[in-house]
């Protein structure tokens, strides 16, 4: 049965076609159209400056800075582990639930990726703990949102725990929770090569207001188990909620198994470091209540920062959604 399993998910992620072939969309680096918004360069709204990471190497980490750190000027985004200052509640003392990837409810041989995720979060500060849900029942997280003090719920969803049924379960236990608390509570799912998702488009509701953003990360092109993206609903990936993050806009080379590693290396290398700033976008942005155009112009941010720094080309629309890092404005994707 298991072998079954894994050649049935193996060639799901294999088959699962370019990820954008459409060079007519992308801007040379050296080019004009490529320059960097005002706003950035002013340092009203900062990336993380960059090293380019070399090719089948591992670089040292050091000189990179990650976006955890000190920014200048005013962001939308603020640094790790402080609230929202249009919201004075503090999001970061609730509970992170993680959704391990295991091929049985029972198994708790894999799960140590995920935990390990989890618990970087909460080392981070941006949770205060993590609660495993190692038996897939998303029911026991309604009655920790309500007793927990915020209203923002992070779920690291990692492979099979990425599943639909998963996700769409853990939205209806905030709903429950919602309930329970008399509090408007949302639900951000952050979910890493997720498995059995192609059913998300006809289950899960993307205009439920306890649904907060949904983030998609998705390993490299031809990688084994990697998900098959391109049989998801485009009004999924295409939902102003859903952030659709793919290994080489980053210039990188995760596996299905290399976002999480890259999370909770010791000593990160230089690919991993950028790992580390792209879920440290992600949860800033979450913890502060940002909206989603914010938190993407802050990805595509990172995208062209690193572009220049290994010398790629940019996808045009990377520059549109920065041009609205500062505001709510969010342009519309195009050739993914």
């Amino acid at each position: 049965m298991l072998p079954c399993a894994v050649f049935a998910l193996c060639v799901a992620g294999c088959s699962s076609g370019r990820y954008y072939s459409h060079p007519e969309l992308m801007v040379p680096v050296s080019s004009a159209d490529a320059a960097v918004p005002a706003d950035l360069t002013a340092g009203t709204c900062a990336g993380p400056v960059a090293q380019a990471v070399p090719q089948g190497s591992a670089a040292s980490h050091d000189g990179i800075a990650s976006t955890s750190g000190t920014v200048s000027g005013t962001s939308t985004v603020p640094s790790a582990g402080t609230a929202s200052t249009a919201n004075p509640e503090v999001n970061n003392k609730n509970t992170v639930f993680v959704h391990p990837g295991m091929l049985w409810s029972s198994a708790r041989w894999d799960k140590g990726l995920a935990v390990d995720g989890g618990n970087w979060l909460v080392r981070q500060g941006y949770a205060a703990r993590i609660l495993e849900l190692h038996g897939r029942d998303p029911e026991r997280m309604a009655s920790v949102m309500a007793r927990d003090p915020g209203t923002r719920f992070m779920g690291l969803h990692y492979s099979l725990g990425g599943s639909t049924d998963l996700v769409v379960r853990s939205v209806a236990a905030t709903e429950k929770a919602s309930k329970m608390s008399g509090r408007q509570l949302s639900y951000f799912p952050i979910v890493i090569d997720p498995a059995s998702f192609t059913e998300v488009g006809d289950r899960l509701d993307m205009n439920s207001p306890n649904l907060g953003q949904m983030f998609i990360l998705v390993a490299e092109e031809g990688s084994a188990l990697r998900t098959s993206i391109t049989s998801v609903s485009r009004k999924v990936l295409d939902h102003a909620k859903t952030h659709l993050l793919y290994a080489e806009d980053f210039g990188l080379s995760w596996s299905h198994f290399g976002v999480l590693e890259g999370l909770t290396a010791e000593q990160p290398t230089s690919a991993q470091q950028r790992v580390h700033d792209v879920f440290d976008v992600i949860a800033r942005g979450i913890d502060a209540g940002a909206d989603a155009s914010q938190i993407e112009a802050q990805l595509d941010a990172l995208k062209i920062d690193y572009a220049r720094a290994d010398e790629r080309p940019v996808m045009r629309a990377w520059l549109q959604h920065t041009q609205g890092v500062c505001g709510n404005q969010r342009t519309a994707r195009v050739g993914l």
